[in-house]
């Protein structure tokens, strides 16, 4: 499904119970915990999770994230295809400065 797919289908399905625009941000917050805590019980306490209630967790952020979008009418999919062409001008810089230590870090806290 595209993204603007989604956010058409999010306003459609959402329409009569929307959040006010700060309600849909409190919401995206709390969304955003929800997925910290869960990856704080996989990554920081070692318990068991499936793959199905991380990925929940981050459909809910996306859902939350798209509800804004539609409040301030923005194109999400449009908006995400100009930051990767501004951040493919930033990638070089981002590898000379940082690629070492972010290789180091990956092997250290991510086996």
């Amino acid at each position: 499904m595209k993204i603007s797919d989604a956010q058409k289908l999010s306003a459609d399905l959402l329409k009569n119970v929307m959040h006010p625009r700060l309600g849909a941000f409190i919401g995206l917050s709390e969304e955003v915990g929800e997925l910290a805590n869960e990856i704080m019980q996989i990554e920081i306490y070692k318990q068991e999770s499936s793959t199905t209630k991380l990925s929940g967790e981050i459909a809910d952020v996306l859902l939350s994230l798209i509800e804004i979008c539609n409040h301030y009418d923005i194109d999400l999919e449009e908006s995400f295809k100009k930051k990767i062409e501004d951040i493919k001008t930033r990638v070089p810089k981002w590898e000379a400065s940082f690629g070492k230590s972010l290789a180091l870090a990956r092997r250290k806290y991510d086996e």
